[in-house]
């Protein structure tokens, strides 16, 4: 009996050192994913112009549809579908949510997604997926063809859907009462990236962007009794309750200005001097009146600063309080110890997204529209119109040293980029012109031969000066081709490019051999509207104007 229980004991212990050896260990549950169902459709808007979310490359305020995720863990929606045909859409109305970076898709706990619709890129196509850290739909929302925001699992089980948003007004949004409530409200005040609320932000006024030299008329946001483009500083209020400036102080000399540096703001009209909710004011700098004096005080319900923005002699524009020591708000510096250096001429200063932190350089400012980066159209420069034979002084635009009214030839440029023909050759016999017959555009002054973006450039042919003799080159910056245009011995005018064997440009035909025939005297021939393919003879010739058709 001892013996068998001895043994016993002896198993009990060599069993319990077997388990020593090799620790019993739960086996370990498998992760739980984030729960998607706790992202809501949070808040939508159809129509986006004033102060946008977010302006496309080709320069309008976009539609948004704002996510939120109410639950205790981050959740990626990259992957996931949504539509703008609410739960019931067919697969040609669903988009997938990219996929490509979850840093962008997820949504923290208690965060924020907001997804860009119907943005284009600089040359109107649609831009889909994830683009400089933003989500992008390739479909705009409507508010008359749409139906509702829908955010689908991909086994495409609904997640989430927003109420209908058709006849939703522009520039309101449509959106839960708080954050992923139930009940539904229209704000007056959207708030995308940031917690609904029905209460109006308080006002929030910046220098937004400035300009100190204007040389483009489509730059310019006033041009004063002489005639010149005014400078001008936008003004930009992001919050929702509107302000007016009555009673503070503008400065030309930044934030270290003093009392004398500073024009008080007139409370004798509210509409000149108020930047509304969600809107912007534009403020005139250095105009003048009829008598040359400088502008000052509200005139026509615009406010007018009396001094230019002068990059070499001023540093940013601010704005102070009553007690002209209080800052409200300033710009970044336009002189050379500014960050990008004394602003050039014809390009603004401005924040990068209204209303934002950043700031750069426009070469195509927007006065009184959202900041933005435009990216011009390439240059397109034709010939636009020319006259062979000019009578009348009405029709003429240069009258050389004998009195007589020169030949002429306007140069246009459809594009959005300026092109210097300097190096290019001019002819009067046509694309068929041998080098014999061209003339080579100079490039010793580019002011000359440069035709602006969206302008006009006259080359002047046949001129004489006081000797009688043929005028060639640049002269007082017009550029002069010595040879007149004769309809009964010249074909057409042509440009060449640099190696006068490729054809840039050449007219219509004014000989014999054009579908006009030969090109009466005191007349043009001329594209019927400016750029335009077709061709026809003017009986009121419109030098360096726009071709009217008559």
């Amino acid at each position: 009996m001892k013996k068998i229980f001895s043994i016993i004991i002896s198993s009990i212990i060599l069993f319990s050192s077997c388990i020593k050896d090799e620790p019993f260990v739960l086996p370990e549950e498998p992760p739980v994913e984030p729960e998607v169902k706790s992202v809501v459709v949070n808040e939508l808007m159809t129509k986006n112009e004033v102060n946008p979310y977010y302006t496309d490359p080709a320069g309008n305020g976009c539609d948004w549809v704002e996510f939120y995720n109410h639950g205790a863990e981050a959740v990626d929606i990259g992957g996931l579908f949504i539509s703008d045909k609410g739960k019931d859409a067919t697969d040609v109305d669903i988009y997938q949510i990219s996929d490509a970076n979850a840093a962008i898709t997820t949504i923290p706990a208690k965060g924020f997604l907001t997804i860009i619709f119907g943005a284009s890129d600089a040359n109107g196509v649609d831009m889909e997926g994830i683009v400089d850290g933003k989500v992008f739909i390739p479909t705009g929302l409507s508010s008359t063809k749409d139906i509702a925001v829908a955010l689908f699992e991909a086994d495409m089980s609904l997640i989430d859907e927003s109420p209908a948003f058709a006849d939703l007004e522009v520039e309101k949004s449509l959106g839960r009462e708080t954050d992923a409530a139930e009940n539904w409200l229209v704000f007056d005040v959207p708030t995308p990236n940031a917690s609904n609320s029905d209460q109006p932000l308080p006002a929030n006024v910046l220098i937004n962007e400035l300009i100190t030299k204007v040389l483009t008329e489509s730059h310019s946001y006033y041009t004063d009794a002489q005639g010149d483009f005014a400078d001008w500083v936008e003004i930009v209020n992001t919050g929702g309750m509107p302000m007016d400036l009555a009673g503070y102080y503008f400065t030309d000399k930044g934030e270290e200005a003093t009392a004398d540096d500073m024009y008080l703001v007139p409370d004798t009209d509210a509409s000149a001097t108020t930047v509304p909710a969600g809107g912007r004011l534009m403020v005139v700098f250095g105009a003048a009146n009829d008598a040359g004096e400088d502008m000052e005080g509200i005139i026509d319900g615009i406010y007018f600063v009396p001094t230019g923005l002068k990059p070499s002699g001023d540093i940013a524009v601010a704005i102070f309080e009553a007690d002209q020591t209080t800052l409200l708000t300033v710009s970044e510096k336009f002189n050379a110890d500014g960050p990008f250096g004394e602003l050039e001429d014809d390009k603004s200063l401005g924040r990068v997204d209204d209303g934002g932190n950043e700031w750069q350089i426009f070469d195509i400012p927007t006065p009184n529209e959202a900041n933005s980066i435009i990216i011009p159209e390439p240059a397109n420069v034709l010939i636009n119109e020319l006259m062979t034979k000019v009578l009348t002084e009405s029709h003429s635009y240069y009258t050389d040293a004998q009195g007589d009214f020169a030949d002429w030839v306007e140069i246009v440029n459809t594009g959005g980029m300026p092109m210097d023909l300097a190096g290019y050759y001019f002819t009067d016999k046509g694309e068929e012109a041998t080098a014999d017959d061209m003339y080579l555009v100079p490039d010793t002054d580019a002011t000359a031969t440069t035709v602006p973006a969206g302008g006009k450039l006259m080359v002047v042919f046949g001129a004489a000066n006081e000797a009688g003799e043929d005028m060639e080159g640049i002269i007082d910056g017009i550029y002069f081709v010595p040879t007149g245009l004769k309809p009964s011995g010249d074909v057409a005018v042509a440009i060449f490019e640099a190696d006068q064997s490729t054809l840039f440009i050449a007219s219509e035909k004014f000989n014999a051999d054009g579908p006009f025939g030969e090109l009466e005297d005191d007349k043009s021939l001329g594209r019927t509207t400016d750029g335009a393919d077709d061709w026809k003879v003017f009986d009121l010739p419109t030098p360096n104007a726009a071709n009217t058709g008559k």
